[in-house]
């Protein structure tokens, strides 16, 4: 809720909703904020490898069992996405109908009933996966950054990116203070 000058008024019911000039520009600017953010994560991902950001984190005191949480979640998404895919493929060869809506009591149980069984497969395999690690050394600690690595080099569309990013939040920042 942001008081300004009425710009819109939108009636839901008995609910009267106004929208202001000082709010629609916050909100323009948090939508900028986000892109920008991003934009980041985007930069930083594409030119790091996984594993040097799971190391950056490590540096950073990100307690040890958050960044192994992290990286299993990331490295065994596709896992997880191959099994739902198998799972809805075998669910339409049985004559399930997608389009239907959710409200549709049948739909809604079909799905449910995926969900359920998408959750315990992967429980099962994820019992599998620690078992499998445990045989190989695992001892609940990711495995050490190997010594020596060559740190990775900038180059110029690097920092032409990064400049462009720390710019655009500057803009927004001083949009924000309305300087």
């Amino acid at each position: 809720v942001t008081p300004g000058t009425p710009w819109q008024e939108l009636q839901v019911g008995s609910l009267a909703l106004t929208f202001t000039l000082e709010g629609a520009r916050l909100a323009v600017l948090l939508i900028l904020r986000l892109i920008n953010a991003l934009l980041a994560l985007h930069l930083l991902m594409e030119t790091t490898p996984f594993t040097e950001v799971m190391l950056a984190f490590r540096r950073l005191y990100v307690p040890s069992l958050v960044v192994l949480l992290l990286e299993f979640t990331i490295r065994y998404a596709s896992v997880f996405t191959q099994e739902l895919k198998r799972m809805s493929l075998a669910r339409q060869a049985r004559g399930f109908r997608v389009g239907r809506s959710l409200l549709d009591r049948a739909t809604f149980f079909t799905l449910s009933q995926l969900v359920g069984a998408l959750l315990l497969r992967s429980l099962q395999r994820s019992e599998r996966i620690y078992y499998a690690m445990l045989a190989r050394g695992f001892n609940g600690v990711s495995p050490a950054w190997p010594e020596g690595y060559p740190a990775p080099r900038l180059n110029k569309e690097d920092l032409v990116w990064g400049a462009f990013i720390l710019a655009w939040a500057l803009i927004l920042r001083l949009l924000e203070l309305e300087v």
